[in-house]
């Protein structure tokens, strides 16, 4: 993710940078529960900033691992617990917006995929017609 596009979170009288987790599986998680959250918004909010938390005094009680890997309870875990630590409504659907951002920006395109792998389209590369078996491999 280009370091313009990273938004900073203040929460709690602190500001940090979005911490992202090292899995893709739950960045991805995180990502497919915003589209499906449309009653409960602030489910995926909530997950998205306990996944990218980084105050440097506050330290989360709820947990991703306790909330069974469920990334709607746990984003109702965090945002239950924020609320209780006296966020706004208004400043977590801000910070949590900037937290999801965050998030998809760092999923790699498949284009950027492809490139690092050095994958090439079965379609186009090079094979022999004899077993179909590509050209060097047999």
């Amino acid at each position: 993710m280009p370091n313009e596009t990273v938004q900073e979170i203040t929460l709690l009288g602190a500001t940090w940078k979005p911490r992202l987790p090292a899995s893709f599986v739950i960045r991805e998680e995180i990502l497919l529960t915003a589209g499906q959250d449309t009653e409960h918004g602030g489910r995926a909010l909530g997950a998205a900033l306990g996944v990218t938390w980084g105050h440097p005094k506050v330290a989360l009680k709820a947990s991703y691992s306790r909330s069974g890997f469920d990334p709607r309870a746990y984003g109702g875990d965090i945002w239950d617990e924020l609320r209780g630590l006296g966020c706004s409504i208004g400043e977590l659907a801000e910070q949590g917006n900037r937290a999801m951002t965050a998030i998809a920006f760092s999923i790699p395109k498949q284009e950027a995929v492809e490139e690092r792998v050095g994958f090439s389209d079965p379609a186009t590369s090079s094979t022999d017609e004899a077993d179909g078996v590509p050209a060097g491999l047999s």
